[in-house]
Formats: structure tokens, C-alpha cells, sequence
């Protein structure tokens, strides 16, 4: 909070109090023996402080080998650790707090953040007494005050039981501030939340909200709305305890006041230029290179891991919002033997609720996450990656990978379509200095790209997967290793990026998806979709070692069933020599309805439809009869997106439009059509988009616009 505070207003007050006591807590590091402490230096009893006291080194020295004896209040001695002359560090009293800011003489700072322990009247000193609302007689009007402290900003009523027991007690720190036209001030209504060995939660999210005050032409309003979207956007792994801190933080007063002159130290970014990506199917991309201009915070979890997270900004100039992470290479170090440092909650009486012991697992099981804050307009997205820690012995003890590099493309799309792929297998397997990667991957758009990272303990490489003639679910790649490796898989399907890597594990030849007998079952038909009683045959094939049987819901070279829409199930089992199964793939297949294409007054593709934006443009298509009124796949379609305005299709005027206050669909029995009024955006003008009308069973049919 002071260093962020700092870099905004250089002029800052020094931390003390005209007591002398500090104004900043700073508990330093645990004592330690046989170690050189430098004068100045401040620690705090390694074992037992009840008193909560820090001490300061008077002179120079080596620490003795044994702790010395602490006292447990300002006016006891040290006993021991001769060498070395240590003094207690008196913490701020409640009395500081008020000559300093709530009742004192002299003018109170611009700037306020008193961090304590709070009710709704009173907070309660570092030194452990009380001051209250009821002192606040200074003039704070156009005082910036926060705090992250518990209840700070539970704002009660005035009637609320007996008003003068005891005194001040319903006249809470908002009402206060309020009366006295303080600019703004920001609390909790609830509890705050931090941790002991990271700046996390509460305290992180007021931490930006300093790094933001007067570091630009922003209101405070302004900075504190894009603290809380940074908050969001850089967390890595969000829980409830982020819900709760983001819900329970109140910004009270004006949110359109500013400071006289604007901030400089805001970090300049320069939005990246995108190109289409032919591999992902013309999406638009950028590839940065990690950790290019990044920041690094900490991502906190309850009972998991504290560790760094490194954020850098990807937001694209024009592309639109960033939808996935593309990983191209990494570089990486583990350090060995590391004692995770887990989020436990802190506990007042371990008898009513003893310490939990939660054994540490690979986390994050992905380090890489991609996220956006959205504030007045502006978006902004964030490529997070995060430490990892991976257990390796017993208690708490593991390795702790952190990322030293690495080549990103950034995927940005328009596109309405939310599902990423789904991996369902993966297997490598090692023969000689040779290991095969082979992995199951289906997505209802289909699948672009499937690649993986493989790290055989020298360093991480870039494995392109080649899809199967044999089965288009299936992608294959052989790389040279020197150790059996570890593989993580990424896919795309030109738009949306799934990875899978066994929980954070990530695959070796020996806990991956490797079948009995290696037996596998190749399904090369059926895919889908397909049309109403379009003529498909079944095509599969079992390999075992030996070769044995291989059953499906029809032998292979037969028609498969498309006769009525709907999803449809296809099996197929592999047997051994002595009929017991050894595999068994299963594969849902959509038969759609036969569209008839669309009608006029649409122009089907090629072709780009040129209407007035605003307007109401009537999309006639047939389904081959009535399907009743429940055909589109859901909710979110028909679904329109921008795209580039092609300079070689031929344009068409749409000739009739309707007027329409919103979209609707209808079906037409004489014309044995549907008519969907699709509803247009008078902010599209001079844009082109596509709409999209994906049916029940997942068929998608495109139609292309040019907005005047």
C-alpha cells in the first residue's frame, strides 16, 4: 500500500506519527540463529508472541543459537542474544490515530488509509486500545479514506435500539465521513480479508486501488471500478473468498471527483496489431512473448498453494476480445524441495475447530488462464500464468515450477460459439528415444489444431499433432526424447483453447491412458452432423495385440441410423481372444433437420447482404416441414458476429425489411418456411457481420451482411 501510494504522490508524509510511533506496521522476518543482522534490521519472535510486538536491531551482529527471551510488553527487556542490542518497535496507539486524523489540531492528510481492526463505531490500535466515531471533530471535506479493516463500512440505522448505549454506537464511520464531506471512503461491510505471508484478498484489491489513485486522468470512481476489473482479470484461481471481498468492499461518496492535475505513472500499453491465423481458420491472433511488460502478484487459495502469479496485457487493437491462449514454447525451473506455503484461515480456539490438514495437490492444475476487465467501455485482457507447485515427499513438501518464458498467440474472435474442445484421451507412449503423443479430441464446430508441450527434463518443445485418416477424433505426433517425458495437450477449434494435463500432473508413458492389449478403436464413421436420411455407412476398426473382435451398433461398411432428428448413440467394443472386453468407445452423432438453404429477400454465401443497420431483416429457411418452434440449439442463437467486409464477394441489397421491435420467429405452413426477424444494431452502420443460425442438433448455416 505505501510503495503503491508513493509512486503516485512523491511528496508523501513520511510513516510516523508525530509520537514517533510508526504509522506502518512492518512485523518483518521471523528471528533467526547464527544469523547477521545489520542495525535497523526488525524481526519477530520465530515461537510465541501473545503481545504481538516486533523488535528492531540497535547495533550490528551475529544472532545466537538460541531465541532469546521476548518480552511481552514496550517496557520489557531482551534477555539474551548479547551480541546483538534489540528494542521493541512500539506500535501506533489509538490516540495517533486521532491527533493524527480524527480530532487533531493541524490539517489531516489528503490521503487516509487506516488499516485496523474495526466495528461500525470504533477500530482498534496496532497497540491494542480503542478510538471511536465520536472523535472525528477534524475537517476532512475532500479526504480520500479507505481501509480494508472488518465491518469499517457496515452502515446501521440511527434508530437501531438504544441510541446512547453506548455513546457514538450508531454513529458509523460512513455516516461520519458523510458529515463531514469527506471526498470519498471505501470499507468493508462485512469482513476483511488477508493473508500473513502475501498481499492477498482485501488487501490486494485496496493495494491496486493505491497503485490506480492519481495514476492518470481517472475520477477516483473511475480508478476504483478499474481496480476492482484488475482484481477480476489478475486473480488466476478466484474462489469465494474473491466473491466475497469484491461484494463486501463499499465505495461511499462522489465518484466524479479528480485530482487538480492528471497522474503520469499509469503503464503505457500499446494495443497488439493482430493477423489471421490460417491454422485456426482465419482467426485473428497476436504472439507475445512472455513476460514482455508483465506484472507479478500473488495468487492466494484456501487450502492451496500461495505462489506468483506474472500478468501481461493482450488486448488487441481492433480484433476484438481475446478468447484463448495458443502456447507455442516454454521455458521453465523447478525448484526443488520447497515447503508450500498453504491458505489456511486463521483459528481462535482449535478446540471448536481444530486446524485442517489438507494435503497440497498439483496446483494450479493449469497455469495458464486468460481473462478480461470490461469498465466504461474500455476492455482489457489479461494472459495469467501462474507458479506451480507439485508434491513431491511428504507433509507439505514439493517442487515449485515457475515459468521463465514463453511464446503465446492470442486468439481474438467475434465468435458466439463459448464451448472449447473436448480432450477425452491422451496417451504417450516411449519406445527407444521416440515417444508418440496420441490424444482424443471432438468439438461440435470442429477441430483446427491439436498440439502438445513436451518436456523430457532438458527443456519444453512445440509438438504439431496430425489428425487420423482413419478416425478424425484422433491426432497423433512422434518427437525425440532423452527421458520418458511429461505431455500436455492443448486444442482449438479456431476460437476457444482446452487444454489437458492430468490434473497438473501432466502425462508419461506410465500414467496415461494406455488400453490392455494395446487395444484401440478407430471410428472413422460416424461423425456427424448429418441431414435427415442422409445416407451414411459405418467405418470403424479394432487394433489389438493380437487382433480380435469388434462390434458396433451396426457392422461396419452398413448404413447407420438417420432416418428422425435427434442425437443418435453408436458403440462399438473390442474384444480379446477369450471375449472379454478390452475397449469400448461410444459416440454421440446429431441428425439435424434438412435445411432447405435461405430465401429471399437473404442472399446466401458467398454473397454479402447490404441493408441499412437498424433495420428489421426478415431470414426465411426451410426445415423440411414443421419442426415446431423449438429448433435452435439454444438460447444464444441465431447469433451474429463481426467480420472483415470482403472486397471480392458480390453484394446484394436486401429488398424488404419489416418493422420490428425486436426479434422473433414464426413458421409459415402454405410456404413450408420459417421466418426469423432478426433485429439489427443502428451501432453496426458501416460494419459487417455474420449471422449465424445454429439449428437444435447443432448444424450451423451462415449468412453474410454489410451495414450502410
Amino acid at each position: 500500500m505505501q510503495s503503491n501510494l508513493r509512486a503516485n504522490f512523491p511528496s508523501l508524509t513520511p510513516t510516523a506519527f508525530a509520537s514517533g510511533n510508526p504509522a506502518i506496521n512492518l512485523p518483518g522476518a521471523p528471528w533467526k540463529a547464527s544469523t547477521l543482522y545489520q542495525a535497523g534490521d526488525i524481526v519477530h519472535p520465530a515461537a510465541g508472541n501473545p503481545s504481538n510486538l516486533t523488535f528492531r536491531a540497535t547495533t550490528s551482529g551475529t544472532s545466537g543459537t538460541s531465541e532469546p527471551v521476548w518480552p511481552t510488553s514496550v517496557v520489557g527487556a531482551v534477555l539474551g542474544d548479547t551480541s546483538i542490542g534489540w528494542a521493541v518497535v512500539p506500535p501506533w496507539t489509538a490516540n495517533d490515530v486521532v491527533t493524527a486524523a480524527l480530532a487533531g489540531t493541524s490539517t489531516p492528510p489528503s490521503i487516509l488509509s487506516i488499516d485496523a481492526h474495526y466495528n461500525q463505531y470504533e477500530l482498534e490500535s496496532a497497540a491494542g486500545d480503542l478510538a471511536n466515531s465520536g472523535q472525528g471533530a477534524s475537517n476532512l471535506a475532500a479526504r480520500i479514506l479507505f481501509t480494508m479493516g472488518c465491518h469499517g463500512g457496515l452502515n446501521i440505522s440511527d434508530t437501531l435500539g438504544a441510541a446512547t448505549s453506548p455513546t457514538n454506537k450508531y454513529l458509523d464511520w460512513p455516516e461520519l465521513y458523510a458529515q463531514k464531506q469527506a471526498a470519498m471512503y471505501i470499507a468493508n461491510t462485512g469482513y476483511g480479508y488477508g493473508d500473513t505471508a502475501s498481499v492477498a484478498l482485501s488487501e490486494r484489491l485496496l493495494a491496486l486501488f493505491a497503485k490506480n489513485l492519481h495514476s492518470d486522468s481517472g475520477s477516483v470512481g473511475e480508478e476504483w471500478v478499474n481496480a476492482l476489473q484488475q482484481y477480476f482479470a489478475t486473480a488466476g484461481a478466484y474462489d469465494v473468498y474473491d466473491e466475497k471481498v469484491i461484494e463486501e468492499t463499499t465505495f461511499y461518496g462522489l465518484p466524479f471527483w479528480h485530482f487538480s492535475t492528471a497522474g503520469t505513472t499509469s503503464p503505457s500499453f500499446t494495443p497488439l496489431t493482430t493477423t489471421p491465423d490460417t491454422a485456426a481458420g482465419g482467426t485473428q491472433s497476436a504472439t507475445v512473448a512472455f513476460p514482455t511488460g508483465a506484472t507479478t502478484g500473488t495468487q492466494f487459495g484456501l487450502y492451496r498453494p500461495t505462489l506468483p502469479i506474472t500478468s501481461q496485457q493482450v488486448t488487441s487493437s481492433t480484433a476484438g476480445p481475446a478468447r484463448g491462449v495458443w502456447i507455442r514454447g516454454l521455458t521453465s525451473t523447478d525448484i526443488t524441495n520447497t515447503v508450500a506455503n498453504i491458505g489456511y484461515p486463521t483459528i481462535d480456539l482449535s478446540a471448536h475447530e481444530p486446524t485442517p490438514n489438507v494435503a497440497p495437490i498439483f496446483f494450479p492444475a493449469s497455469p495458464f488462464t486468460l481473462e478480461r476487465s470490461t469498465a466504461f467501455g474500455s476492455e482489457h485482457d489479461y494472459l495469467n500464468v501462474s507458479d506451480q507447485f507439485r508434491p513431491s515427499g511428504s507433509g507439505n513438501t514439493g517442487d515449485q515450477r515457475h515459468f521463465t518464458g514463453g511464446s503465446f498467440e492470442i486468439l481474438y474472435s467475434q465468435s458466439s460459439d463459448q464451448l472449447a474442445p473436448l480432450i477425452s484421451e491422451v496417451n504417450v507412449s516411449k519406445s527407444g528415444s521416440q515417444a508418440t503423443v496420441t490424444a482424443r479430441v471432438t468439438d461440435d464446430s470442429g477441430v483446427d489444431e491439436v498440439a502438445a508441450l513436451v518436456n523430457d527434463g532438458t527443456s519444453w518443445r512445440y509438438l504439431q499433432l496430425n489428425q487420423s485418416p482413419l478416425d478424425p477424433t484422433v491426432w497423433t505426433g512422434t518427437i525425440t526424447v532423452a527421458t520418458d517425458p511429461e505431455v500436455f495437450v492443448e486444442a482449438t477449434d479456431g476460437v476457444n483453447v482446452s487444454y489437458s494435463a492430468n490434473k497438473g500432473e501432466n502425462f508419461t508413458s506410465t500414467n496415461s491412458n494406455t488400453p490392455p492389449n494395446g487395444a484401440q478403436i478407430l471410428l472413422q464413421a460416424p461423425v456427424g452432423p448429418y441431414s435427415q436420411g442422409q445416407v451414411v455407412n459405418a467405418t470403424y476398426q479394432c487394433t489389438t495385440v493380437p487382433p480380435q473382435n469388434c462390434v458396433g451398433t451396426v457392422q461396419t461398411g452398413s448404413p447407420i441410423a438417420t432416418s428422425t432428428p435427434g442425437l443418435h448413440t453408436f458403440i462399438v467394443t473390442a474384444f480379446d481372444g477369450d471375449g472379454n472386453v478390452v475397449a469400448t468407445l461410444q459416440r454421440q452423432y446429431a441428425v439435424d433437420y434438412p435445411f432447405g438453404g435461405f430465401f429471399q429477400p437473404v442472399d446466401n454465401l458467398p454473397a454479402f447482404n447490404v441493408t441499412k443497420a437498424g433495420s428489421a431483416i426478415p431470414v426465411k429457411f426451410s426445415l423440411g416441414g414443421n419442426q415446431g418452434l423449438n429448433i435452435f440449439y439454444n438460447s444464444n442463437y441465431p447469433a451474429s458476429q463481426q467480420i472483415s467486409c470482403s472486397n471480392t464477394a458480390p453484394l446484394d441489397t436486401i429488398e424488404t425489411t419489416v418493422t420490428a421491435g425486436g426479434s422473433s420467429l414464426s413458421y409459415d405452413p402454405t410456404s413450408n418456411q420459417y421466418t426469423y426477424v432478426w433485429k439489427t444494431n443502428s451501432a453496426w452502420a458501416n460494419t459487417c457481420r455474420a449471422l449465424v443460425v445454429r439449428t437444435r442438433f447443432g448444424t450451423f448455416h451462415t449468412a453474410n451482411f454489410k451495414f450502410k
